[in-house]
């Protein structure tokens, strides 16, 4: 009997210093076991073994109380650290607006994280801890094909860029688009899905940056395509031509007050396509006595010739405007309130129209007409 209790006694204190290894020694059944077994032991030692051995059992069933309290603590810990997992994954759903985007992705995800936190409340944490984990990889789902869909949006956006070389006309910007790409692919291969969205919605808006610059230079160019018409008369010998193209340059200033930047450069280029059949017809010449014009003209309007661009220094040296290439500052400070840079001489265009002032007190009128044979400007 006595040998029964002492090893009666010493699986108690065995059990005790488990327990403490779990480093909850807080619970009240915990303490009851320590308070037990120290009443056995010390009745041990008074030679009362009947009294140890009853402690000796009342300290096991305490003992099996607290590794119960010690798994219900355990359950509760992983649930507190997943159910605050779960939080964040709502909050960043919640943030990018998942209930709308994803309604049905949302919906479980709402519904699991729900039920995690009544579990919780009624104190069932394997359950409540399951329930967040089903939240997380809910939200996990949402945050792939959200990653999935801006992927394939800047996808498209970087081909469409490649379509108009963008890397050769817009380089900067095309690089930035490049390189936010590039880390979208990255962080999608490291299962970093927010931040793969985030990366490739960044590629979105640096291609319509292109894009603004694209329509700029298209709807610029449209508008000198129809100056030139309007120059050599398109609209009375080409009205077809120059009404379409006139409404495509009406279409694309539409789309671009609407930002849509794409639209806008497309119709641009119409309107540049449908005006470019128009051309300036040759004057039937009728043969009438030559009247020397004792005036030159007072207007100038820019002409397109593709073999001799016009520029102010050509048009300076021209014998009906001063004879000398050298007076071209006189046009330019006559007319740079009217260019498009005041600050850039050489920035003129096809149709507009330039004041040729008098530096001698000669006789200037009217417009330069190619049909009038004007005498010589003379050098001095």
């Amino acid at each position: 009997m006595k040998k029964h209790l002492f090893i009666l006694v010493a699986f108690i204190i065995a059990s005790s210093l488990a327990l403490g290894a779990q480093s909850l020694k807080d619970n009240p059944s915990y303490q009851k076991s320590l308070e037990l077994k120290a009443m056995a032991a010390q009745a041990y030692d008074d030679g009362d073994y009947d009294a140890a051995a009853e402690y000796a059992a009342q300290s096991k069933e305490y003992a099996s109380l607290s590794d119960q309290y010690v798994d219900k603590m355990v359950a509760k810990f992983r649930a507190d650290k997943l159910i605050a997992q779960a939080k964040d994954k709502m909050d960043w759903a919640d943030g990018m607006d998942a209930k709308t985007l994803y309604p049905e992705q949302y919906g479980m995800a709402s519904d699991e994280y729900s039920s995690s936190l009544a579990a919780y409340e009624a104190e069932d944490y394997p359950e409540s801890a399951d329930r967040a984990r089903s939240t997380v990889e809910a939200v996990n789902a949402i945050a792939v094909a959200d990653a999935d869909a801006a992927i394939a949006q800047a996808k498209e956006r970087m081909a469409w860029a490649d379509s108009i070389s963008a890397k050769d006309h817009y380089p900067d910007k095309y690089n930035v688009a490049a390189d936010a790409y590039s880390g979208a692919l990255g962080a999608y291969d490291s299962e970093n899905y927010p931040e793969s969205a985030d990366r490739a919605r960044s590629v979105v808006v640096a291609v319509d940056e292109i894009a603004v610059a694209d329509a700029d230079a298209a709807i610029a160019q449209a508008k000198a395509a129809l100056g030139v018409a309007e120059a050599i008369e398109g609209p009375k010998n080409y009205p077809n031509e120059y009404a379409q193209g006139k409404a495509a340059l009406g279409d694309a200033e539409a789309a671009y007050e609407s930002q849509d930047y794409l639209s806008a450069a497309q119709r641009a280029r119409d309107c540049v396509a449908a005006l470019a059949g128009i051309k300036a017809k040759e004057v039937v010449k009728v043969v009438v006595p030559k009247v020397e014009v004792i005036t030159w003209p007072a207007v100038y309007v820019v002409r397109l010739i593709p073999s001799r661009r016009d520029c102010l220094w050509r048009i300076a040296e021209y014998p009906f405007i001063y004879n000398n290439p050298l007076k071209w500052p006189v046009i330019y400070e006559a007319n740079k309130k009217t260019f498009r840079d005041p600050s850039n001489p050489n920035l003129i265009f096809p149709g507009q129209k330039l004041k040729i002032p008098s530096i001698r007190g000669e006789a200037r009128d009217g417009t330069w007409d190619a049909a009038t044979e004007y005498k010589p400007f003379p050098k001095k």
